[in-house]
């Protein structure tokens, strides 16, 4: 039988014995919705984060999408090419930048920098065993001014579990 713990559910599954190497592909816009401050979590990011999320309204027919492409092989390697197609800048470049529409990487070395990098654009700072919330193979992909932004390690090893 599946474990499932008495708070901080929503941190469960991040955990490596209960991801296996596994991962979900979620799509940015939440289709969730938090409902207030009230809970174990004491409220720690509903101020800063939680209250600003904004629950999809435009309805999604995935039965007409191709699911071949979320096949983890095939996600994968397109990802990375994603990835790999940005175009790298510092976080003074990224701060500065007027262009919109644009893909671009911050690469962080460690996560200290990545919170470091994280707080000073007001994205969520948190992790799960050095793991940034959200990350996907290393990767925390988001918008910023009109861009998309991935902050992402040096090195990018899809092969191994990163979540």
């Amino acid at each position: 039988l599946p474990s499932f713990p008495d708070e901080y559910w929503d941190e469960h599954p991040r955990l490596p014995h209960v991801r296996k190497g596994r991962n979900c592909i979620r799509p940015e816009i939440s289709r969730t919705r938090n409902v207030g401050r009230v809970g174990v979590s004491k409220g720690q990011f509903f101020e800063t984060h939680i209250q600003h999320i904004v629950a999809n309204k435009v309805f999604v027919d995935f039965t007409t999408w191709n699911t071949s492409d979320y096949v983890k092989a095939n996600y994968d390697q397109w990802y990375l090419e994603e990835v790999q197609k940005a175009r790298v800048v510092s976080m003074q470049e990224l701060e500065s930048e007027s262009a919109s529409g644009q893909t671009l990487r911050v690469i962080y070395r460690d996560f200290e920098e990545f919170k470091r990098m994280a707080n000073r654009i007001g994205i969520m700072d948190d992790e799960k065993e050095t793991i940034p919330r959200t990350a996907y193979k290393g990767v925390v992909d988001f918008k910023y001014r009109g861009n998309r932004v991935m902050f992402t390690r040096a090195e990018l090893d899809f092969s191994k579990d990163q979540r």
